[in-house]
């Protein structure tokens, strides 16, 4: 099930603060959008950390803020009563869209084999469609699998850590195979669960 086994437990740490956005009225897009910026931030530190590498330590920050969003975003329309589909649509674009700049960037500023880059990318994506599309034959949203959005996130701030005293192309290197292979399992691992579900 990966990190997303122990969301209950991470949105009650956050409750307080879901509690407060509430009340000061603040809309759930504009926490996406605050996620999305997070993340073209942790692209921006990733294209240039190879020569300034003081710049790793932001990511494990940028990692815990950009999955805070995510949560927050979901706890705060439920509080004010706003959930909609079309918040739905926007949650998984902006998320989309943060997983590509963020993974990208890996490759784009030479921490990593853009060819590996780009490869985990499109399966950190495909994986991520295969979730929707249980939902969309009209069975439910699949978040199991072995490499989740959360998981990517700890990935990428630990690997950031790392990278202050070990090789950082061999660190992000070995991060972007741990993608491609956690996302290329938890692909089989979604599919099967959508094969339950149409078979029940």
């Amino acid at each position: 099930m990966g990190i997303y086994a122990i969301k209950p437990k991470f949105q009650q740490l956050l409750d307080p603060v879901a509690t407060g956005l509430a009340r000061a009225r603040i809309h759930p897009d504009v926490i996406n959008a605050a996620g999305l910026g997070i993340s073209y931030g942790m692209a921006g530190v990733l294209l240039l950390a190879a020569a300034h590498p003081g710049l790793f330590w932001v990511l494990p920050a940028g990692a815990f803020l950009r999955t805070a969003c995510n949560a927050l975003d979901g706890m705060v329309a439920r509080r004010l009563g706003v959930s909609s589909p079309f918040g739905e649509v926007i949650n998984e674009l902006f998320d989309r869209l943060s997983d590509a700049a963020i993974l990208l960037a890996v490759g784009l500023g030479g921490l990593a084999s853009l060819a590996l880059t780009a490869l985990g990318t499109s399966l950190v994506l495909v994986n991520s469609y295969v979730g929707i599309i249980g939902k969309a034959a009209g069975y439910r949203r699949i978040y199991s699998g072995i490499l989740g959005k959360a998981d990517r996130m700890i990935i990428v701030g630990v690997s950031g850590i790392v990278s202050i005293f070990a090789s950082p192309q061999v660190v992000w290197n070995t991060a972007m195979v741990i993608v491609v292979a956690g996302s290329a399992v938890s692909i089989c691992q979604r599919i099967s669960a959508i094969r339950k579900d149409v078979a029940r």
